[in-house]
């Protein structure tokens, strides 16, 4: 009877000790875009070879899972709020362009006490849509376009944990695989038309996110 007892409270340290995490997390920050992404189309041809977006506020959530101490699972959906031409033609307004990704992951994790680094990266699915709207020769003119392709990211960040709950900033790149032909809908004067542009970059931009975790288990 003892040999048993002792067993099941070795059995019942080791599923403590090594039992998977739960956490859940929120986030804002910026997105910064790089490259292309960030650069002026040279408007020589009719093909997209710059975006000129400027930066844009960017918040999410996300759920963490505690494979083992120090590896976590991260699952994690986010928003980017607006990101606007910044140098748009004299007399046109700026087209916008707003970001949904979606995103799959693992974090390796080194902590210190309360204090912790972790590097990781994974990827997902970025679904963005491209806005315009103005006017020709005094014609109501919209434009629409929607780019939903995938994406890997990767990146590390700092924690800070109080029990349960944790300070969390994490810095990231992205890559977004969003090169080729992208359709175009165009409305002029109530007529929709879509036309087929051809899209010779991918989008990267970098994140700068702050956060806060609370691990349930």
């Amino acid at each position: 009877m003892r040999k048993w007892t002792v067993l099941l409270a070795l059995g019942l340290f080791a599923a403590s000790a090594y039992s998977i995490g739960l956490g859940a997390g929120g986030f804002g920050g910026i997105a910064l875009p790089m490259g292309s992404m960030a650069s002026e189309d040279d408007e020589t041809t009719e093909d997209w070879d710059g975006f000129d977006l400027g930066m844009s506020p960017k918040f999410g959530g996300k759920v963490l899972i505690g494979v083992i101490p120090a590896l976590d699972v991260e699952v994690a959906f986010a928003y980017h709020l607006k990101h606007e031409e910044k140098n748009p033609d004299e007399g046109s307004d700026p087209y916008t362009v707003k970001i949904i990704p979606i995103t799959f992951g693992a974090n390796y994790k080194l902590m210190f006490d309360a204090m912790g680094v972790y590097f990781g990266g994974g990827g997902g699915f970025y679904m963005e849509k491209m806005e315009w709207s103005g006017d020709l020769m005094g014609i109501p003119l919209e434009m629409t376009a929607t780019i939903n392709k995938p994406g890997i990211y990767f990146g590390g960040g700092f924690m800070y944990s109080f029990g349960k709950l944790a300070l969390d900033v994490n810095p990231r790149f992205n890559y977004v695989m969003n090169s080729g032909d992208v359709d175009v809908e165009i409305t002029a004067g109530g007529e929709t038309m879509t036309d087929t542009v051809k899209k010779d970059f991918s989008d990267t931009f970098v994140d700068v996110l702050f956060g806060v975790d609370y691990f349930f288990m």
